[in-house]
């Protein structure tokens, strides 16, 4: 209505990566609901069992938590550097 010029842009396009075989681990970090989604389509949830599971913030623990699995450790802020934080103040990086 007041005349402005509005371009849609995608900046990114979430296509999931495949593995042959997963790799021996003892925690993973999950950034998005998506990534747990194609984890656990790919390996299951019981390839968690026993593991350290980070989340970047509460949806992608919430979906998470719909497979059937809580995480351990959830970033208090949602970054990367949030998840590192949480990770050195729950000891796991020591």
């Amino acid at each position: 209505q007041k005349g402005a010029a509005v371009d849609d842009v995608q900046l990114y396009i979430n296509e999931p990566v495949t593995y042959e075989k997963l790799p021996d681990f003892d925690a993973v970090f999950f950034a998005s609901a998506s990534a747990v989604e194609v984890f656990i389509a790919q390996f299951s949830k019981e390839a968690l069992k026993g593991k350290t599971v980070v989340t970047i913030g509460k949806p992608t623990s919430d979906t998470l938590a719909a497979f059937g699995r809580e995480a351990n450790i959830i970033a208090s802020e949602a970054t990367v550097e949030g998840a590192i934080e949480a990770l050195a103040r729950h000891g796991v990086l020591e």
